[in-house]
C-alpha cells in the first residue's frame, strides 16, 4: 500500500496539528511501513481459522457480588485515603 506525502498532510489537518517537514517525513516513513506490514498480514492463510467475536462466548461471565472484607482491612485501606469521611473515601465531584 502506498501513502502520499498529501495524505500525511491531509490527516495532520484533521488532527489539528502542525508538523514541522522532518516530522512529515518521519510520519510517511512509519505510516507507509505500517501499511507494508498489514499487507503482509493480509496474505496470511486463515482459511482454517474459526471467526471469534467475544459476545458469541459462553461461560465468560460471572455475577457481580460483593465479597466481604474484614474490618481490620477496610480500616487499613481507609487510613491510607487523603480524604476520608467516617469509613468513606471522598473524592472530587464528577459532575
Amino acid at each position: 500500500m502506498n501513502i502520499s506525502k498529501d495524505k500525511i498532510e491531509h490527516m495532520a489537518h484533521l488532527a489539528k496539528i502542525n508538523l514541522l517537514p522532518e516530522e512529515k517525513e518521519k510520519f510517511f516513513k512509519e505510516f507507509s511501513q505500517i501499511l507494508d506490514f498489514i499487507e503482509k498480514l493480509q496474505e496470511a492463510d486463515t482459511s482454517k481459522i474459526e471467526p471469534f467475536a467475544s459476545g458469541e462466548i459462553a461461560g465468560v461471565s460471572r455475577e457481580d457480588s460483593a465479597i466481604p472484607k474484614s474490618d481490620e482491612l477496610i480500616r487499613k485501606l481507609i487510613n491510607n485515603v487523603p480524604e476520608k469521611e467516617e469509613n468513606l473515601v471522598k473524592t472530587k465531584k464528577i459532575f
